[in-house]
């Protein structure tokens, strides 16, 4: 006869939000504790995570998000989704945060858009651009709390997302994506000779986010006091964007979008021409022209007109997953509006 092992796996109950279904219970194997717990929402299995790791409700931070932002006489911004201009789907139409928040197919995940009175012309020629902020949270352990500045192009409802302008304030960086290891970039002669604006235009610009991991001195308040500084980075993003209205896009950045960002978003962007060998298997990138969609007429690509160009695919993306368009926007900060020294 076969000698048979037991092993005796409980769950002994940590922490409960009842009101949000979610649970947390940490994990004893043989009567031994093993550090780790589980995450469960609604009955079903979140994640594995290690004892140390805090959960904060997406409900929690939304309620200290719409506070603030009543404060700051701030609107909850419902992104174009129900106009007839086409469905969105890199997020999850589930509404039970409300309509101003994306979520991924689970709902672990959330993306909270809030939207200040405070508005620019850009370019003088009514390009109205209006300043805001994002909430980002989740407690699957795919993604830290961060707070970011956001904008919307009013004349076409592009989202842009700074989540490259983030400052970490504790331990090691999130990876929620194959896109935020992105090197520094290389200075090109474009960029030097345009390099003292850059770094005017970025003084109150860089690292105007703040991302937090889930760990114990992640606390309501610490939600509150991120949320009511960012706002004083505004004139620093809007600036950087009337920067980018006469700045040429180069070589370098046309070469790291063309690498970086997913396919479907490069067939919008055809002046960035990708050319692969067929013998060699080598892969070169060409920045063109771009055809003015008004005029018909073949202009140079700037850098206020690439972004716009790329955040209109990002914000109407189809078939894509929430972590990669995320990642995509990352990207885009780095490349374009970080332009890096």
């Amino acid at each position: 006869m076969k000698n048979t092992t037991t092993t005796n796996v409980v769950a002994k109950p940590r922490k409960e939000w009842k009101e949000y279904g979610i649970s947390c219970s940490d994990l004893w194997v043989n009567g031994q504790e093993t550090k780790q717990q589980v995450i469960m929402r609604n009955g079903k299995f979140v994640t594995f995570a290690s004892d140390l790791y805090r959960v904060l409700p997406n409900e929690d931070v939304l309620k200290i998000g719409d506070k603030v932002a009543k404060k700051a006489k701030a609107s909850l911004y419902s992104p174009t989704r129900l106009n007839g201009r086409g469905s969105r789907n890199w997020y999850s139409d589930n509404t039970e945060y409300g309509k101003h928040v994306f979520t991924n197919n689970e709902g672990t995940q959330i993306v909270a858009n809030y939207m200040f009175p405070d508005k620019l012309d850009v370019t003088g020629g009514k390009d109205f651009v209006q300043f805001g902020f994002m909430l980002r949270n989740g407690y699957d352990k795919k993604t830290a709390f961060s707070v970011s500045p956001m904008t919307v192009r009013m004349a076409c409802d592009n989202i842009m997302y700074h989540v490259a302008s983030t400052k970490l304030v504790q331990g090691l960086e999130e990876r929620t994506g194959p896109y935020q290891g992105l090197t520094e970039l290389e200075r090109t002669e474009v960029l030097k000779r345009q390099d003292q604006k850059i770094k005017d235009a970025r003084k109150s610009f860089n690292e105007l986010g703040v991302r937090k991991l889930h760990f114990k001195t992640l606390t309501l308040d610490f939600v509150e006091e991120t949320v009511e500084n960012i706002r004083k980075g505004a004139d620093g993003v809007l600036k950087r964007y009337q920067q980018m209205v006469d700045m040429k896009m180069s070589q370098r950045q046309a070469e790291l979008i063309a690498k970086n960002m997913p396919k479907a978003v490069m067939k919008d962007i055809p002046y960035i021409h990708v050319n692969k060998n067929k013998l060699t298997g080598e892969v070169t990138y060409k920045l063109g022209e771009r055809k003015n969609p008004e005029s018909g007429k073949l202009e140079d690509a700037t850098q206020w007109n690439t972004f716009n160009d790329i955040t209109n695919s990002l914000t109407f993306a189809q078939k894509r997953s929430f972590n990669q368009n995320m990642g995509a926007y990352h990207v885009l900060d780095r490349v374009l509006v970080n332009t890096i020294r």
